[in-house]
């Protein structure tokens, strides 16, 4: 017997190279003959040549390699197999091979029969092999790692077993142990008594401990019999059955319970179903039981295929506890590519009465909402030209408070539009037909017809000047509710408009770093000659907010039915700081003012000064550092001395976990609203959590939300509460108190879609994360 001194590498091949099949032809099992020591054949005849080694070699390294009888290898003294992307190391390695054909060369000891076989290289071919390896086995594959005290395993087949295995998962960094291991093959584990979690090593903050447990890497799932979960060794929740994802992928089966409750609704569970009909379709069934108001049974399906895709909802409340109404909500959103230049959508919301969101809803959002939409639209796109048709309604949820006027219905609206460029000229086109429908006002029709020239000029040096004509014709025919007798009629203005403006700039280092400055002055030049308008109706025009944005229009009123008349100049600057490296812009300022030559005579409400002078807008946002930003609107009155409109908000987020915001919002006699949201550290790993928005002007609050949140490696807790209001004099309180173990399940009421919507700049917290204010 002959033993090495260090490493030897042994290949092992399941198939034949044709270099060495030559010389394996000579060997037979049983034969007498020797392997030749010719060391020139390694170096002429690769081993790997042909088609025929497909199947990759496997490799071993050992201190110590001994054959015996009976065709059997050992290695031991740290020993390693590499098979592809198999990895095998154990104390001992015992191989069980049929071996047809053998090639060596060098100084390694082969054992055959009473023959001794000295040579440094060793290649077999051989039609099965198998390994039994104990003693400190670790198997890897594919990322998977697995350890225990004893492994048997076909490296052809991939079959095997594990005694006491401990098992790593990198799809989510998973890990568990069980009394043992059945492996089917590279993709199929089953094992018996078995123990799963996320959570680190040394970390057994939680544990899913299962009967048997089967692993399923060709459809990534775990499935898992007679299957509890513990928490701090604390039984929290128990299944005869349960599957789960290995990985981000949907599939269908009970989610976790949902528990919380409002003062609206008392105590409630949740138990949704979600349903993986197909790649692209799902639904969800959620039913919600609620102490104070019955079982309501939550219902959403979504789909998505090559050309349309929407979602369905369908809840239903029969027989309200506390109303004595069956309560319900159906909605439905659906687009659809009909063909290469027609398009459809549909947006339907319906519930059944009016107080639906105010009792059910568990948001301000939900809560807020007022007018639902009804809407169904074709959309038609050639060339430079764009058509729509649609029909729109409305149904109105009125707080008895404070009644709100139902708006028009559009039965239907027709538009059609284009822009095109002919020799620097800019051609356009709007038109619009839209049929009006109350139930108690004057009913009517309107067509608009809007076309336009104009021919934008602008040169190298950053000057451009653009004049335009357009033509504004309305057209009407009054219906129903026409209790004033108004007649058909029309109107017809011409509008023009010159815009210009010019961009200087120059390099500037400040705030400690190099950036390029602007200067941009701007004019707008507007006129419309006055037409009386009293007699008109007024479906849906208004006085526009006045902003950036409205300045530079050529109409100061929204919707079609005032064109306002106009002989005015706006006058605005802007600078803006850009970073030379990146082009980001850091910081914008700008100011802007409208000077009016003539006073405007078609109004909506009375004018309150007749000097030409608008109000002065400011406005300043920008990124100030990497951590803070900062936005600024400011609308002075100069007329009357005071401020209009003043909204400030900062945002403070040096981390993920860490974020401030502070606003405050002021429209005289309108609103004046503070509002505060963080999220923030603690201390150690406890996270806080909150916001208060409150009304100055109506001295209450309009939603508050406190909460905790303890982030560890592989869960987190989180109890949150909220209180925001539903109508004038009404709010609701919710409370969410969720469990969440990671990437496995989340227990209790979720909380985290409300924190992000109300808290910006909140961030979920995974794993460890440095909770150090």
């Amino acid at each position: 017997m002959r033993f090495f001194h260090h490493y030897v590498l042994i290949y092992l091949l399941c198939t034949f190279a044709l270099s060495s099949a030559a010389k394996a032809e000579k060997l037979e099992p049983g034969s007498d003959e020797t392997l030749p020591a010719d060391p020139a054949i390694t170096q002429t005849q690769p081993v790997v040549e042909t088609a025929a080694t497909e199947e990759l070699p496997a490799i071993v390294e050992a201190d110590r390699l001994e054959g015996k009888k009976g065709k059997q290898l050992e290695a031991s003294g740290n020993a390693l197999l590499r098979k592809g992307d198999q990895t095998i190391r154990a104390d001992r390695l015992i191989y069980f091979q049929d071996t047809q054909d053998i090639h060596a060369q060098g100084s390694v000891l082969l054992l055959k029969g009473d023959q001794s076989i000295s040579t440094d290289r060793l290649w077999y071919f051989h039609d099965t092999r198998e390994v039994d390896a104990q003693g400190s086995v670790v198997l890897e594959q594919k990322g998977s790692k697995m350890s225990g005290p004893h492994l048997r395993l076909n490296l052809d087949t991939s079959i095997g077993s594990f005694e006491k295995p401990e098992f790593f998962l990198p799809e989510n960094d998973s890990r568990g142990a069980a009394e043992a291991m059945h492996i089917q093959d590279k993709q199929h584990f089953v094992f018996d008594k078995a123990s799963y979690t996320t959570c680190p090593a040394g970390n057994q903050d939680w544990m899913l401990n299962m009967g048997g447990l089967e692993i399923d890497k060709s459809r990534q799932i775990g499935i898992a019999r007679n299957a509890w979960i513990e928490f701090k060794d604390v039984p929290i929740l128990y299944s005869p059955w349960m599957d789960f994802p290995l990985n981000d992928q949907r599939k269908s089966g009970f989610l976790a319970p949902i528990f919380g409750g409002t003062v609206n609704g008392g105590s409630e569970l949740t138990l949704p179903y979600y349903w993986n009909i197909a790649k692209n379709h799902d639904a969800t069934i959620a039913p919600r039981l609620m102490l104070k108001r019955g079982l309501m049974l939550n219902n959403e399906f979504r789909y998505l295929e090559t050309n349309y895709g929407g979602e369905v909802n369908a809840n239903v409340l029969p027989n309200d506890k506390l109303t004595k109404l069956n309560r319900n909500l159906f909605s439905m959103k659906h687009r659809q590519a009909l063909s290469y230049n027609l398009n459809g959508n549909i947006n339907f919301t319906r519930v059944s009465d009016d107080d639906y969101f105010r009792d059910l809803a568990d948001s301000v959002n939900a809560t807020s909402q007022v007018n639902l939409l009804r809407e169904a639209q074709l959309s038609y796109q050639a060339s430079d030209w764009i058509a729509s048709v649609r029909v729109r309604t409305f149904q109105t949820l009125q707080d008895p408070a404070s009644p709100i006027e139902i708006p028009y219905a559009r039965l239907p609206q027709l538009t059609i539009g284009t822009q095109q460029f002919h020799s620097g000229v800019n051609l356009g086109f709007a038109g619009e037909y839209i049929d009006f429908r109350h139930p108690d006002k004057l009913n009517g029709s309107r067509a608009v017809l809007n076309p336009s020239v104009s021919y934008p000029m602008a040169t190298a040096s950053s000057f451009y000047f653009t004049p335009k004509l357009a033509w504004h014709y309305t057209y009407y025919k009054m219906g129903d509710n026409n209790t004033g007798s108004l007649p058909n009629t029309s109107r017809s203005l011409p509008i023009l408009s010159v815009d210009s403006g010019v961009a200087f700039e120059r390099e500037s280092n400040m705030f400690g770093g190099d950036y390029v400055q602007t200067i941009e002055p701007r004019a707008y030049y507007v006129y419309v000659p006055y037409k009386d308008q009293s007699a008109m109706p007024n479906f849906d025009s208004a006085l526009a907010d006045f902003n950036f944005t409205q300045i530079f229009t050529e109409n100061r009123f929204s919707g079609s039915d005032r064109v306002g008349d106009a002989d005015q100049v706006t006058v605005a600057v802007s600078s803006r700081l850009l970073d030379q490296n990146n082009g980001v812009e850091r910081l914008k300022v700008m100011m802007g003012e409208r000077f009016s030559f003539k006073a405007p005579q078609v109004n909506l409400v009375a004018p309150t000064s007749s000097s030409g002078r608008s109000d002065i807008l400011l406005a300043a946002f920008g990124q100030l550092t990497k951590a803070s930003s900062l936005d600024i609107e400011f609308q002075y009155d100069p007329n009357q001395t005071h401020m209009q409109v003043f909204n400030v908000a900062t945002h403070y987020r040096p981390e993920a976990g860490k974020a401030l915001n502070l606003g405050y919002r002021f429209s005289r006699n309108a609103l004046r609203q503070l509002d505060i949201s963080s999220q923030w550290p603690l201390f150690r790993r406890w996270h806080g959590v909150g916001r208060w928005n409150y009304s100055l002007q109506d001295g209450r609050i309009l939603e508050a939300i406190a909460g905790l949140e303890y982030n560890q490696s592989c869960w987190t807790l989180r109890f949150v509460a909220q209180r925001f209001a539903t109508a004038t004099e009404q709010y609701n309180i919710g409370y969410f108190v969720q469990l969440e173990l990671n990437n496995m399940v989340k227990i209790g009421s979720d909380p985290l879609s409300l924190l992000k919507q109300s808290v910006a700049g909140y961030t979920k917290l995974v794993g460890d994360v440095s909770t150090t204010p």
